[in-house]
């Protein structure tokens, strides 16, 4: 699995970090599959001061997902 982190924002003991991701490999029958995406991910610091991944969104990133505008609210 190859990651990029593109973005990272901290706040405390809390961080939110923007990715994308690829997973390369062979299916069943021995073909080519690749698998990547933009996810989104925060992750909290430990009592030992190591950053553990606390909530992971895969997918939650996607380019392909924005609005051109976002609608009007009342």
């Amino acid at each position: 699995m190859d990651v990029v982190t593109h973005h990272t924002t901290v706040s405390g003991d809390f961080a939110m970090t923007r990715s994308q991701w690829l997973i390369a490999g062979q299916d069943q029958d021995g073909k080519p599959v690749e698998v990547h995406h933009h996810g989104m991910e925060v992750h909290r610091r430990g009592e030992d001061g190591t950053w553990y991944f606390f909530l992971d969104h895969p997918f939650g990133a996607d380019p392909t997902w924005a609005v051109s505008r976002p609608p009007a609210t009342v």
